[in-house]
């Protein structure tokens, strides 16, 4: 059975010739990947070519193919084929094919993938562990809500914008699968990311207040656009939070990464459901996430059992536990009539600290989306800020280089005064110790309206805004600060591994395979990283010279002196 990898390059960035052109490439290939390659061309075929490549290190065979059309670009279509497989991934053709697309596009503008097993392979292994992960979820949550409040939840507490979801798709649901109509189906029928609003449910209680506000706006009625949507407004800011459910519940099972790991849980299995390609980092990546999750899962089974919710600890989540102070209310009425006079919002203390926490999140967010796939690099983060505070929102470490790393500080100050601002400031900083490098501030310019002594109402001076506008290039300027000081080591051995190509000289890296990840990146070039360390996991090797050969070996594989190829050569003897 044939197994087949397909792309094709588009349009040339310079005219080519392309016998030359196809010649080269592939004995560049060869010299990168250790191959042997026989031309298998058939002569007066025009811009057709077929080579054999085999493997110098244990023989496979691979078939490449070349063809040049012209529709309204020219464009290079390339097969790569293995050739009687004996195992369903093959890390060598993984390799071949990368370096061939890399090194493709330095004469081509674009490069558009067709068919590649491998990617399928990767997604048939991880999908059933991605539903098993996520289904496992969904029962966990279903026993402690039953647990913590009866059978009756899902009506009681779910928002209802997540009933009227599962609303829509229940019909569906049971016209497709009639043997299980009559299940309760609800956690099953809702997305893979609902799972965790549901989690974090707030159970809020109507406080009803007077407000001179409502009056007005009841006698107007119909006779003014917008003034059910102001009434509604002002109720539903009388309405106060007495649980939310992942502060009283759920996060006495789970740790603060789980909400950031669920994340990447729901961008990887969304990844897989709209069949994105896949390689081998995107594979161990998404495979190490599924593990990290399913982990905490268990372990948070693991404490339900251990510690069920008395009635009384019920009774105590259920109990109204806030109350207003005679000040607060009449600064919420005042309020009131500000927003209904002028149509303007008024944030409070922590209305502002939220959209700030928000605008950090998606920030940290961005950052972490951009260096998912730097597997020599991790992250930890932490958004909680807090007024008049400097907290590390943000850490970006190496495998590689230890020693350095990139530190984000926010600073937070809160003023909900009627057009005060409110701001958090940004800091990057290189190391602990290092100085600040640059900053950036997020601001909230809160609302504020003036009375009108002749009108008898008030009016609006501003309503409430942010201003991000620095946000942008931060982000852009972290990113570069990365790549500064923790740059990506497999671009570099790539470029230096062109270089030995081109120019001769000795390899970057290695000829054995790191002993704790089995990637052959093992550096012997103090331009890649320290000598000894692996750039694909950060391990350290002690290096030796055999005395035969000359050859730089692990120590750790040696014997005496020797490297196991000479060893077994003597042997031999």
């Amino acid at each position: 059975m044939t197994k087949t990898i397909k792309f094709v390059m588009v349009k040339p960035k310079t005219t080519l010739d392309y016998s030359t052109y196809i010649t080269s490439t592939v004995e560049e290939l060869c010299q990168v990947s250790n191959l042997d390659s026989k031309d298998e061309s058939v002569a007066l075929t025009d811009y057709r070519w077929n080579f054999s490549l085999t493997s110098k290190r244990n023989s496979k065979t691979y078939n490449l193919s070349f063809a040049i059309d012209t529709f309204k670009d020219e464009q290079l279509t390339v097969k790569l084929e293995e050739t009687n497989p004996i195992s369903d991934f093959d890390e060598e053709l993984h390799q071949v094919k990368v370096i061939l697309k890399n090194n493709l596009l330095n004469d081509w503008q674009k490069c558009i993938w067709l068919d590649d097993h491998q990617s399928e392979f990767f997604s048939r292994k991880l999908t059933p562990e991605i539903y098993r992960v996520e289904n496992q979820l969904r029962q966990f949550i279903n026993m402690v809500m039953v647990s913590n409040f009866g059978v009756t939840w899902w009506d009681d507490f779910v928002p209802y914008e997540l009933k009227m979801k599962h609303q829509a798709r229940l019909r569906h649901f049971r016209r497709g699968v009639p043997s299980f109509a009559n299940v309760d189906d609800r956690l099953l029928s809702i997305d893979t990311d609902e799972l965790m609003e549901v989690m974090k449910i707030q159970i809020k209680r109507w406080n009803p207040t007077f407000d001179p506000a409502v009056v007005v706006l009841l006698e107007k009625g119909d006779k003014e656009k917008g003034a059910k949507d102001k009434l509604a407004e002002i109720i539903k800011n009388q309405f106060e939070v007495v649980d939310d459910l992942w502060i009283t519940v759920f996060k006495n099972y789970f740790n603060e990464s789980f909400e950031n790991l669920w994340n990447d849980f729901y961008i990887n299995r969304n990844h897989l459901a709209h069949n994105k390609l896949i390689d081998l980092s995107a594979f161990t990546t998404f495979k190490d996430n599924i593990r990290e999750v399913a982990e905490m899962i268990t372990e948070a089974n693991s404490k339900y059992e251990i510690s069920a919710i008395s009635p009384e600890k019920r009774a105590e989540m259920l109990e109204v536990i806030q109350l207003q102070e005679e000040k607060e209310l009449m600064q919420d009425h005042l309020e009131s009539l500000m927003e209904a006079d002028t149509g303007i919002t008024l944030l409070s203390d922590s209305a502002i600290l939220s959209q700030l926490q928000e605008k950090v999140h998606g920030f940290i967010s961005d950052i972490e989306d951009q260096l998912y796939f730097r597997s020599d690099l991790w992250t930890d983060s932490d958004v909680g800020l807090e007024p008049n505070e400097e907290t590390e929102i943000l850490t970006i470490h190496s495998n590689i280089k230890e020693d350095d790393k990139i530190i984000i500080k926010a600073f937070t100050e809160i003023d909900s005064g009627h057009g005060e601002e409110s701001n958090v400031t940004l800091t990057l900083i290189r190391n602990e110790d290092g100085a600040e490098v640059f900053n950036c501030q997020i601001k909230v310019i809160n609302g504020k309206a003036i009375y009108n002594d002749d009108s008898g109402l008030y009016e609006a001076e501003n309503d409430s805004y942010m201003d991000d506008s620095e946000l942008i290039h931060f982000s852009k300027s972290v990113i570069e600060e990365v790549n500064d000081l923790l740059p990506n080591l497999e671009q570099v051995y790539q470029s230096l591994k062109w270089d030995e190509i081109k120019d001769g000289g000795e390899p970057p890296v290695a000829n054995f395979p790191c002993e704790e990840c089995g990637e052959e990146r093992v550096s012997i070039n103090e331009e890649l990283a320290e000598e000894g360390r692996c750039i694909a996991c950060g391990h350290k090797h002690e290096l030796t010279e055999c005395i035969r050969c000359g050859c730089i070996c692990n120590a750790n594989d040696t014997v005496g002196d020797l490297c196991e190829s000479c060893a077994e050569y003597i042997e031999k003897q």
